[in-house]
């Protein structure tokens, strides 16, 4: 899956979020979600935490270009 963006909505008063299906057959459907005070990352529970690390360099790169590419049209 590329990185593209993915919007999630929540329900307000259940708390419960639909989860698209290419997402519950890439992730399973009991992911894990590792989130700090900024962001979180979703894996399977099966992933190797090697390949979990390459995958959010790949990320960061593309938030890296851009993050550049918005400073650049200002």
């Amino acid at each position: 899956m590329s990185a593209a963006e993915i919007e999630l909505k929540i329900h307000k008063k259940q708390g419960i979020v639909y989860f698209p299906k290419r997402l519950r057959k890439q992730f399973g459907l009991t992911p894990i979600i590792l989130p700090n005070d900024t962001a979180a990352v979703l894996y399977s529970p099966t992933a190797n935490p090697i390949d979990i690390i390459k995958s959010l360099q790949v990320l960061i790169k593309h938030l890296e270009l851009r993050a550049e590419k918005e400073a650049a049209e200002k």
